[in-house]
């Protein structure tokens, strides 16, 4: 197994804008990235967040992924949390 670290941009929207910016950068090793470990690290970092980032969706480029989805060197995760409104 390699243990090569891979640099995504986690991009959030929404009321997670508010908590965590509107971009992160995180660091794992390649066999770790996944977007459930990005959202453990984003966790990590803004514990306040968790409400929200537990209801969020994950995507890459146009299409919504499972938080099990791997991620790869360069990849641009978008956060989307649920939206509400009339």
């Amino acid at each position: 197994m390699s243990n090569q670290k891979i640099m995504v941009t986690l991009q959030c929207y929404g009321e997670l804008q508010r908590w965590c910016g509107a971009s992160q950068q995180v660091e794992f090793s390649q066999e770790q990235a996944t977007a459930q470990a990005a959202i453990d690290q984003l966790l990590a970092a803004f514990p306040q967040a968790e409400s929200v980032l537990k209801r969020s969706a994950c995507a890459l480029g146009d299409r919504l992924v499972p938080t099990h989805e791997k991620l790869h060197n360069g990849a641009t995760l978008a956060l989307i949390p649920p939206v509400s409104g009339g």
